[in-house]
């Protein structure tokens, strides 16, 4: 197996991904479109003419005349698995297991169990199909939608699954207080009760594309969420297919099958379980991880490389899409040299991507200049093109604003440090990649450093934002403020200078997401904050068809001109696997897993 094998594969994959989430955008949302009702839609093969068409708003209910699914038990019902139990290796331990409270990639293989998402997307057509949480939806108004839910589902704590639970989930996910990433995905919105299995989602302005958002969205037990303090909390009771059984700190997480867990007929993805127990365990070297399923171990591994391919041979890994891309934050308001944009020009331009792509990951990935892929709604070929390497501008930049020392127009603070703080193994060869970009900085004469922190303080400075509830960030102009003071965050950590945000996603597959997080003043982990844009920026994400269209692509120029992120390329997965193993043949576009398909061949 060669790696020019390997990446001919990887591409293949991507073009295929795209084909797909091209042709699931449609013909264009309707700016207002009359409430309707009719039946989900009917997988279809891609069209090409939809390739540049729009993310369909939906406004349609699926109504599915079929009994409520009765919880079922391991074993009892589906294909039958040749054992009971897999081990998955993973490349860190969890810092919790509460996906509301973290972002991390690591972490969230194990929560998905745990609790899949309210809403769902089918891995082939891309489109809103039910899940083990809803069955049927309607959009009711421009910032109205109402939702049916699904009989039966109990959280592991024994609460049940209604409209109530909704409404307590909503009051954390559906606000920018608490940093919860679900919001960038659906936007401000709250749940009024209707009865015990109808709610009626109020959205804080129009939301076309809230039912795609939902993709997102791990909702948690009410009775976890009303009586424990949220910064507390460090493991949810979900309403998954496994349950958490014990976390041996340092060693392993061991799940075991929830037997009143409800599928979704109409979804297989919701399907199962049909083992007892899953095993996570962790090892931050890919070889390591490579190795276990080689030895038999493990029966699937997370994020490998491309040379533990050689290693173990085509049957032992798959690949698949990851709909993220490997990016890192910058502190545009606060660092006063980050803060000035010939300064963050300087830094884009030192860096050579390219360089990074093929000698560090053999050329399987292309380089992006902004967040998303072509596809992603407001992306156009113009504001996604990498930004040039070019050192002798980076360096004539430097000199005009006076952070290099020892000119006339020195600034007292020359060559200033400027840090990039990052994980250790959030994907192949993670250290490798920080240490070039701030070899490639240093080269310009940048003072650039290399930080490298635990998951979970990482974590805190991502989630630590100007909106954060509390942490006493401003900046002038914004709600009143008439200076510029940085946040402090859980465990006393700031912002950072520049942010590791390795895995950002756009599942929804438009530029919306990208501008909740970090683009608005608002948001708990933005670092940008431009008070005279706020509205602006904010109104564009309760548009629809090609007024939204046109919306974001001019925030997304407006984006790659001022430089908010230092975008680097897309992001995608290998798999280690066990060659019995079933149930995960072809992995999702979006990196999301549903272990409760998995069991194994004789």
């Amino acid at each position: 197996m060669t790696t020019r094998y390997i990446k001919a594969n990887l591409i293949y994959g991507l073009v295929i991904f795209a084909t797909v989430l091209l042709a699931a955008c449609g013909t264009g949302a309707p700016p207002t479109p009359e409430p309707t009702t009719t039946t989900a839609p009917e997988a279809t093969a891609p069209s090409a003419s939809s390739a540049t068409q729009a993310p369909q708003a939906t406004t349609a209910s699926t109504s599915v005349p079929t009994p409520a699914p009765q919880p079922t038990s391991p074993g009892t019902e589906g294909p039958k698995s040749a054992k009971d139990k897999a081990i998955a290796v993973i490349g860190s331990e969890p810092e919790k297991l509460f996906f509301m409270a973290t972002a991390d990639a690591h972490t969230t293989q194990v929560t998905e169990q745990m609790d899949y998402y309210i809403g769902h997307l089918d891995k082939n057509t891309l489109q809103v199909t039910p899940s083990h949480m809803i069955v049927s939806w309607e959009q009711t108004g421009p910032a109205e939608w109402v939702y049916k839910l699904r009989p039966g589902v109990t959280f592991h704590d024994g609460e049940p699954w209604n409209a109530e639970a909704w409404k307590t989930y909503a009051e954390f996910a559906g606000v920018t207080d608490f940093g919860v990433g679900a919001y960038a995905h659906t936007g401000p919105y709250s749940v009024e009760p209707v009865d015990e299995l109808t709610a009626r989602i109020k959205c804080g302005e129009p939301c076309p594309l809230f039912d795609r958002g939902l993709n997102v969205s791990q909702t948690h037990s009410p009775k976890q969420l009303r009586e424990q303090e949220f910064s507390n909390i460090t493991i949810g009771a979900g309403a998954g297919p496994f349950k958490l059984e014990r976390w041996d700190r340092g060693s392993k997480v061991v799940l075991t099958a929830f037997e009143d867990y409800v599928p979704a007929p109409e979804s297989p993805e919701h399907a199962g379980p049909y083992l007892k127990e899953l095993e996570f365990q962790w090892r931050t070297e890919t070889p390591v991880r490579a190795a276990m399923i080689e030895t038999g171990e493990a029966d699937w591994a997370f994020l490998l490389g491309i040379e533990d391919t050689e290693r173990l041979g085509p049957d032992r890994f798959v690949t698949g899409g990851t709909a993220e891309i490997a990016q890192f934050r910058i502190d545009t308001i606060w660092d006063p040299w980050l803060r000035e944009l010939d300064m963050r020009r300087a830094i884009v331009h030192a860096i050579n991507c390219q360089d990074i792509v093929d000698s560090i990951y053999g050329g399987t990935t292309t380089c992006r200049g902004n967040s998303g892929a072509p596809g992603v709604f407001g992306i156009t070929e113009e504001n996604i093109k990498p930004y040039e390497f070019n050192p002798d501008l980076s360096r004539q930049l430097l000199e005009q604003i006076g952070y290099i020392c020892d000119l006339p127009n020195s600034r007292q603070d020359c060559e200033a440090k400027i840090i990039i703080t990052s994980r250790t193994a959030r994907i192949e060869k993670n250290e490798e990649l920080v240490e070039s970009m701030v070899s490639f900085m240093k080269d310009v004469g940048i003072n650039a450093e290399a930080n490298f922190v635990e998951t979970s303080i990482r974590t805190a400075m991502d989630l630590c934002g100007i909106g954060k509830e509390g942490a006493g960030g401003t900046q002038i102009g914004w709600q009143g403020a008439t200076a510029a003071t940085p946040p402090t965050c859980e465990g006393g950590v700031g912002v950072g200078q520049i942010l590791e945000g390795i895995g950002f996603g756009y599942e929804t597959l438009d530029y919306a997401k990208f501008i909740n997080r970090h683009m608005l003043c608002e948001s708990a982990r933005s670092t940008v904050c431009v008070p005279d844009k706020e509205e602006e920026w904010s109104r564009a994400r309760s548009l629809a068809g090609e007024e939204r269209r046109k919306a974001l692509e001019e925030i997304a120029n407006w984006e790659r001109e001022n430089i908010y992120i230092i975008p680097m390329f897309d992001l995608f997965a290998i798999y280690g696997v066990n060659p019995k193993l079933r149930g995960f043949e072809e992995p999702r576009f979006d990196k999301h897993t549903f272990a409760g398909l998995w069991r194994f061949e004789e």
